[in-house]
């Protein structure tokens, strides 16, 4: 089976491109699952500053209405409150379920979180979202009245200061988690790469052995044939090569030279045979210097040269190479059906596989 050289070349090539492919498909999906990242550790981390702006408005609402009891003029803080609280609210749902929120006056969408561990922290810090949501409307909504003016519930804000802390706290803790496991998946990624790294530099170094065990090498032991060749020396044959393109060449040469030197060596033969026939004049001797000679030229194991005899029907055995002697002038064909026949007549070679 011919194992091409193109198509092993070939093989190195789209495994390469395979490989290339693979690594540009995983680093757009990696991108795509972590456009988000930088957005969702924003949002959370804005959440601790939600917290803080509305334990303050607490505290400016509280101060509002102080100031308007004593007849006072001061901004009404409740609208800013409620506000906040919804942003806040939508932030925790967006940020745990998935969703649209408006950020920075435009609209945009969070995944949901699916790690089991964030999931569970977010699920923590809406608890106490919740908790500190009641405490600051039971401070907003019930104060205690005194003489002189309202006196703010103190245990109602320290509540309110302590709740706002924790949230904090937490949400710190769920921005790390966010920003480990973006960091996490930066790493994944980045070991991907290097698998990716290595199995190019594999392929690299297959290719790198396949062009210089099937090309370079091929082609120096090939070219120090034909300089062989080239510089008359026609017996050292071409070395066997790999059943390539390379071999078949290096077959098509070694093919050549033995064609070349049987054509010498019948050339030389040839001359032998004339300068062997100048001296010769019995007619068996003639005979039997041409049947040598034709077995130095194409080395058969067996030569017959066959005459006609006197009636011109059938060819008898004159001379030969690898006869029993007995055989020599009783040994005959027929001329008319013989293969010996039709060389005869038709001054053509004929050419057998198998002679019976």
């Amino acid at each position: 089976m011919l194992r091409s050289i193109r198509t092993n070349l070939g093989l190195v090539l789209g495994l390469l491109i395979f490989i290339g492919l693979l690594s540009v498909g995983t680093t757009l999906w990696a991108v795509g699952s972590q456009s988000a990242d930088a957005l969702v550790i924003n949002l959370a981390g804005r959440q601790r500053m939600l917290t803080q702006r509305l334990a303050k408005l607490v505290f400016l609402s509280l101060q509002q209405r102080a100031l308007s009891t004593k007849g006072g003029q001061a901004p009404d803080y409740q609208p800013e409150i409620e506000a906040t609280e919804k942003e806040c609210d939508q932030i925790f749902q967006a940020l745990r379920d998935g969703g649209q929120v408006v950020y920075e006056g435009r609209t945009v969408s969070l995944p949901p979180t699916t790690d089991p561990t964030i999931r569970a922290q977010l699920e923590r810090a809406m608890s106490l979202r919740e908790t500190f949501h009641s405490a600051a409307h039971n401070v907003l909504e019930n104060p205690p009245e005194s003489r002189g003016g309202v006196t703010p519930p103190l245990q109602g804000l320290a509540d309110v200061e302590s709740l706002s802390e924790s949230i904090v706290k937490e949400m710190d803790r769920a921005v790390q988690l966010y920003e480990a496991a973006a960091a996490a998946r930066v790493a994944r990624v980045e070991q991907i790469q290097l698998v990716f790294l290595f199995a190019g530099a594999i392929i690299v170094a297959f290719g790198f052995g396949l062009t210089h065990w099937q090309i370079i090498r091929p082609l120096a032991v090939l070219g120090t044939a034909v300089g062989r060749v080239s510089a008359g020396d026609l017996i050292s044959p071409v070395p066997a090569m790999a059943q390539n393109e390379i071999g078949v060449v290096a077959a098509t040469l070694d093919a050549m030279r033995q064609r070349l030197w049987q054509h010498i060596a019948e050339q030389a033969a040839l001359l032998k045979l004339s300068q062997g026939l100048v001296g010769l004049l019995d007619p068996d001797a003639i005979l039997d210097r041409a049947a040598e000679t034709a077995q130095e030229i194409f080395r058969p194991t067996l030569v017959s040269l066959m005459l006609p005899d006197e009636s011109r029907q059938n060819l008898i055995l004159c001379a030969g190479r690898g006869w029993e002697s007995e055989l020599y002038g009783v040994y005959s064909v027929d001329l008319a059906t013989s293969r010996e026949g039709y060389a005869f007549v038709n001054g053509e070679a004929v050419w057998l596989e198998d002679v019976q």
